[in-house]
């Protein structure tokens, strides 16, 4: 052998060696590194250690790591069983400790891949759920299978940094895939077709039911070819394949019926008139209506299909009705609903009476109640220290602050004033209310009303028929002229 040969033997086999090496993690040194830091740091037992990467593993199985990454988790597993091996011999404890450290760091950077993979794979994991979903029958498990390993694949490729080429293999793959979706929905809808115009064609429709045949076939051709565009359009599917069934169907049965009627005789084919006609007639029955026996086979469809179209009719506008019915129903629910949310009126309180009795109750805290004449009543005065005499049916309005006030006129009607302390005794004939915090009230004159004063702390005696309003701080009161009326009120 000469070096030449020799040198292309060692570079074969070195090409052959390096495409059968395992591949490797794309920053395992960087995980290397932070194990053996973390590994001089950590306070924790090496049996802890283990158990903790113990953990790891079980978390990167639920996680499905044998799916979104599967190099990390074969490493991991590696180095699991490595550590808790090392940590049994003293001498290999530390690197038992590493490699269980080993074990957390790998899972952890395998959670970053899965995030990478479920993105920058999404198109592709999406065609696998699809091809699932539409294998309901089961019937491509295997070709399904196959791709998921393709997938597989192409992880693999994106844990050892390669993100390109795994992007331009999933593009190819994509064009696999759908092509392997499109055949299955093909399988599932137009394969009862197939098999229909096989039979077909086994009952001699070629020649018997030519027509027939033809458009059966020219349809399955037209189901196919819209299928393997709108795949996905599921409605429109279905029912471009059952008119393919159809007309297949219809190919077969005509062909059968051909058959008989090539070897009829004159009487047989009278029968088989007769036989079309009775079933004709079973349908009519249906109407309760005379026979249509006595006309053509075409007339006798034609009064079928009128009355039916009566029919139809009828319970077209029974349907209107009970539409109509249903929506007044619903009205009537909700304007209940409506009344029953509006508000309660104030016709739901009970009404208060007040009689006129109640109008001259006692006020209460009076310490104490001066006798008073018949036929008077005093209106009460709001705190009114004192007042002064006014002539008859005298009206005088409050004064503020006046040292003194003068007889005035007949007929004139004094207001009450605020603040009085005072009020002086009326004539005979008066009743009095009950008033509140009056230390002392005296008499008052006849034909006079005097109303209870709320709060008046002293009272002064006044003339005969005389009623005082009361002034704010009075040097000194003056007498009226008898038989005047003092209106009183309290501010």
């Amino acid at each position: 052998m000469d070096l030449s040969t020799k040198n292309i033997g060692i570079a074969v086999l070195t090409l052959f060696l390096s495409a059968c090496a395992t591949p490797q993690i794309a920053n395992i040194k960087y995980i290397d590194d932070a194990v053996v830091e973390q590994a001089a740091k950590t306070t924790q037992t090496p049996q802890q250690v283990c158990e903790t990467a113990s953990m790891a593993i079980a978390k990167a199985n639920k996680e499905e790591f044998n799916f979104f990454a599967p190099l990390h988790l074969q490493q991991a597993s590696e180095n699991l069983k490595q550590g808790q091996k090392k940590i049994k011999i003293k001498k290999t404890q530390a690197e038992g400790v590493e490699d269980c450290f080993k074990v957390n760091q790998l899972i952890d950077n395998g959670m970053v891949i899965k995030a990478k993979v479920t993105s920058s794979l999404s198109d592709a994991l999406a065609e696998l759920d699809m091809l699932n979903k539409v294998d309901e029958g089961k019937k491509f498990t295997g070709d399904i299978q196959d791709y998921v390993d393709d997938v597989i694949d192409l992880v693999k490729e994106i844990e050892e940094g390669k993100m390109n080429q795994a992007m331009q293999g999933q593009a190819e793959l994509l064009k696999e895939m759908q092509e392997l979706e499109i055949n299955i929905v093909l399988n599932k809808n137009l394969r009862p077709v197939e098999a229909m115009i096989e039979r077909a064609d086994d009952a001699d429709a070629k020649e018997l039911a030519k027509k027939t045949f033809e458009k059966a076939e020219t349809e399955l051709e037209s189901a196919r070819k819209f299928i393997r565009v709108y795949y996905r359009n599921n409605e429109q599917v279905k029912k471009v394949s059952t008119i393919a069934m159809r007309k297949a169907r219809h190919a077969y049965y005509v062909a059968k019926e051909v058959e008989t009627l090539t070897e009829l005789k004159p009487k047989a084919a009278e029968e088989k008139v007769l036989y079309i006609e009775s079933l004709l007639e079973r349908i009519n029955k249906k109407f309760n209506k005379d026979a249509i026996t006595g006309y053509s086979l075409y007339e006798q469809t034609s009064i079928i299909g009128q009355r039916l179209d009566t029919v139809l009719d009828a319970r077209a506008l029974t349907s209107r009705q009970l539409a109509t019915l249903k929506q007044q129903l619903r009205d009537n629910l909700n304007m209940e609903k409506s009344l029953a949310k509006m508000p309660v009126e104030a016709s739901d309180q009970t009404p208060i009476k007040v009689e006129q009795s109640m109008l001259s109750q006692p006020i209460v805290d009076k310490p104490e109640q001066a006798p008073v004449d018949e036929a008077q009543t005093v209106q009460p005065l709001a705190d009114t220290p004192q007042q002064t005499p006014v002539g008859e049916a005298q009206t005088e309005q409050p004064v503020t602050d006046t040292p003194q006030q003068t007889p005035v006129d007949e007929v004139q009607t004094v207001q009450p004033l605020a603040d009085t302390p005072q009020q002086t005794p009326v004539g005979e004939a008066q009743t009095e209310q009950p008033v509140t915090d009056t230390p002392q009230q005296a008499p008052v004159d006849e034909t006079k009303t005097a109303q209870p004063s709320a709060e008046t702390q002293k009272q002064t005696p006044v003339d005969e028929s005389q009623t005082t309003q009361p002034v704010a701080g009075p040097a000194e009161p003056r007498p009226l002229d008898e038989t005047k009326t003092v209106n009183l009120e309290i501010r």
